[in-house]
């Protein structure tokens, strides 16, 4: 082993690096034999970061620290480590072919990543510069007044998205829980297909999201409100059903990393909208953004706040860039023509680029006037610790309640309660609708999937108790009313990473697991399913893009990495009716004080002028 690489193979040893970050500083190695241990430190760290959902790294001392927790890793100073970048063979200024590119800024990217940025940067900007110039203007506001309440004495966000979507080709709509963001979208659709009703072209809609189970959430969503809808029968005909995930769209290719649709073949889509935007990485943008034609409008619809991606980046977070909505002088004359008065306060004077195609949902529906929830999440978001344990500790509120983690034994007695209303119920009802209506009155949520606490301890501890209760047989490992989550994609079974079955006994004292569908439910046999999990307990990210009457978050008994509020936000608005948080509250606080932090540079180039 070279003298320069000795100290990359001791951060192997200690678990800092993987085994690919390793390989890949020995590839560099071979690229320049003369390369210095400081630009392989460089080149490991700034593989580990994308591993931690980073698209770069930033070479300063505490933009480190960040990145390599609970590390003894000794950095060089800033200064001389950027210049002996600077100089290394294998890294590269922008625009140049090398391993690794640093930009102005002494941001570190593979070369792949700092490309995507590029691209996804270039590309909605320039998207966001195109207006549909041929509105009829009249007919808009007819739809406007119709589709949407505007009595109230505050601003209708919901009718200023639907105006942005329809002068905007790019237009970014977020909101938190019960904001109507998916009803928003339908009335978009609604008026735009309005404005080419008596056009001899049809309209080419794609509805996709990240996940399959995003997607069929999207579906349910279009399908179950599109009967009120207060347009034409020929307009509500012409609105697409069908959702399907960016890969789908995209034409992914099986083992291959190329999809059939790019830039060069691009999607044949008049209007793409892509639902859980929060959930997708930079990678997968950028390339869907590169596929779309010149002139389609792309509507990305979300909750900023929500968990990132898993994958690298945090794409939805850096083109929300603002915490509240802002309005160009221009775009507020336009909304005053359909009778929306915009308040001074959000006038912005000095728009960016994207200012009038991101539109902020702040209204929630969902929840009652009594209910704690949304002043919880609220206070979450802002890592307000003592507001949200006050809130969480205030018996008056209703829907939010903290029981403090004691013991095991205690623990365990309480989920026994849980089991007893929501679970057993389950094995009861032999009504195939009812028994998937009541799996979504209640849910275990966890962040880890293994350990103590973790989804696999909560759903072993759930068979337990019904084991004990003598409603199942340790030797039967099907059961009536037994819910799975499939882990994979089997697109032949048309199933989905994430879709969710039940057991349920046939006639012939056999079992089969249902999975609801379009038409009704679809049936497999056990032995047929692609890799599966209990589902009496989720993990925080699984649970994305669904929601339950009741959830019950249960934190670890310390910190980890892993636990921000961000996370917390997402798990505590899975919920409609109630959320009970178990844990300590030392946990609880260094969870609300953690903020995900992870390093890009699109945020910069999309928004330059931002301080």
């Amino acid at each position: 082993m070279s003298e320069q690489m000795t100290p990359i193979q001791k951060l192997r040893e200690e678990h800092v690096f993987s085994d690919i970050d390793l390989e890949f500083c020995r590839f560099l190695e071979e690229v320049d034999p003369e390369i210095n241990t400081e630009v392989l430190l460089a080149a490991g760290l700034t593989s580990y970061a994308y591993r931690q959902g980073n698209i770069c790294i930033s070479l300063d001392q505490e933009s480190m620290e960040q990145i390599i927790l609970d590390s003894n890793v000794k950095f060089p100073e800033q200064k001389d480590w950027v210049n002996k970048l600077a100089h290394a063979k294998v890294i590269g200024r922008p625009g140049e072919y090398k391993p690794l590119i640093l930009d102005e800024s002494n941001r570190l990217y593979l070369h792949k990543l700092w490309n995507y940025e590029q691209e996804l940067a270039k590309n909605i900007i320039a998207r966001s510069q195109k207006k549909s110039v041929d509105v009829d203007i009249k007919l808009l506001g007819s739809g406007i007044k119709r589709l949407f309440d505007l009595t109230e004495e505050e601003i209708n966000w919901q009718a200023v998205a639907a105006i942005a979507a329809i002068y905007n080709n790019l237009t970014v709509i977020s909101g938190g829980p019960g904001t109507g963001k998916t009803t928003t979208v339908l009335k978009i659709l609604a008026l735009i297909l309005e404005q080419h009703e008596d056009s001899s072209y049809d309209l080419s809609i794609a509805l996709c999201a990240p996940t399959g189970k995003a997607a069929a959430r999207l579906e349910d969503s279009i399908t179950s409100s599109i009967a009120s809808l207060d347009t034409k029968e020929i307009i509500k005909e012409k609105i697409p059903l069908k959702g399907r995930t960016l890969h789908q769209l995209l034409g992914a290719r099986r083992n291959s990393s190329t999809f059939r649709f790019n830039e060069d073949n691009p999607l044949p889509y008049d209007i793409v909208i892509v639902d859980e935007a929060s959930m997708v990485d930079q990678a997968l943008m950028s390339r869907l953004v590169n596929a779309l034609l010149d002139d389609a409008k792309l509507i990305l619809i979300g909750d900023k706040d929500q968990l990132a991606s898993v994958e690298a980046g945090s794409v939805l977070g850096s083109i929300c860039a603002m915490d509240t909505n802002k309005i160009s002088p221009s775009f507020a004359k336009r909304l005053n023509k359909f009778g929306l008065d915009v308040p001074d306060n959000i006038l912005e004077n000095n728009p960016g680029k994207l200012t009038d195609g991101i539109i902020l949902l702040e209204k929630s529906y969902r929840f009652k006037e009594e209910s704690g929830i949304p002043s919880f999440s609220a206070s979450i978001n802002n890592g307000n610790v003592d507001e949200a344990l006050s809130l969480l500790n205030d018996e008056q509120l209703a829907g939010i309640s903290f029981q403090k983690f004691k013991s095991f034994e205690q623990f365990e007695e309480n989920l026994k309660e849980d089991v007893r209303q929501y679970i057993i119920p389950l094995l009861q009802t032999a009504d195939v609708n009812e028994l998937f209506d009541k799996f979504q009155h209640f849910r275990l949520l966890s962040p880890h999937r293994r350990g103590p606490l973790g989804v696999e301890y909560l759903n072993q501890k759930v068979n337990s108790i019904l084991l004990k209760e003598g409603l199942i047989s340790k030797f039967d490992h099907w059961y009536h009313g037994k819910p799975i989550i499939v882990n994979q994609n089997e697109y032949s079974l048309g199933l989905n990473n994430g879709d969710i079955g039940i057991c349920v006994r046939d006639g012939n004292d056999g079992y089969h697991v249902l999975f609801k569908s379009d038409s009704g439910f679809n049936s497999l046999a056990p032995s047929r399913l692609p890799d599966f999990s209990p589902a009496y307990a989720l993990t925080v990210h699984k649970s994305q893009g669904s929601e339950f009457e009741h959830i019950k978050i249960i934190l670890p008994e310390k910190s980890s990495g892993i636990l921000t509020r961000e996370l917390l936000y997402t798990a505590v608005t899975r919920s409609r009716s109630s959320v009970t948080v178990v844990g300590k509250e030392t946990v609880l606080r260094e969870m609300i004080n953690a903020k995900i932090m992870r390093s890009s540079g699109l945020k910069e180039l999309l928004w330059p002028d931002l301080d």
